[in-house]
């Protein structure tokens, strides 16, 4: 997988301009930044950077690697929080069958806290009758149940 450090190093080489400032940046040395940069360039097969004792500057490959770096960066902390989310069920999508006797229970509105607080989540409905649910359920068309009715099997209860 391609390593993702040397990204970050050459976006802030490129917003500074100078090696020892991105370093200072970065909380980093600045034989850490040039070995950053240059493992990147090996590993692209390009020069990103020119370098003289005076300036550095961004090749025209460096220029479009920047670009893309600027939106590649975000995407990646984006799709890593997100994971992070969903895996904390924070984020996400379930699938709820109902049968139409919960109106007259204390779920609607443990439904509408539930949405309040975890705004991330989408929450889709089915209403069905009872005996359709655990079919719902069995066939994976639904994440869970809800119902007022009595379950004959402890196997959901799991």
């Amino acid at each position: 997988m391609f390593d993702l450090g040397p990204v970050h190093t050459f976006v802030a080489v490129a917003k500074v301009k100078h090696f020892g400032k991105a370093a200072e940046m970065l909380n980093a040395t600045q034989p850490g930044v040039s070995q950053h940069i240059a493992k990147l360039e090996r590993q692209l097969g390009i020069k990103l950077i020119s370098r003289t004792k005076r300036s550095v500057e961004l090749t025209p490959a460096g220029e479009v690697f920047l670009d893309h770096a600027h939106r590649l960066l975000p995407m990646l902390q984006r799709m890593e929080d997100d994971s992070r989310r969903v895996a904390a069920g924070l984020l996400g999508k379930v699938s709820l069958g109902f049968s139409s006797s919960i109106i007259y229970s204390d779920v609607p509105q443990q439904i509408t806290a539930f949405r309040d607080e975890t705004p991330g989540v989408e929450l889709l409905y089915q209403v069905h009758g009872g005996d359709e649910l655990k079919s719902l359920l069995d066939w994976g068309q639904v994440d869970a149940i809800v119902t007022t009715l009595p379950m004959t099997s402890k196997e959901y209860w799991s």
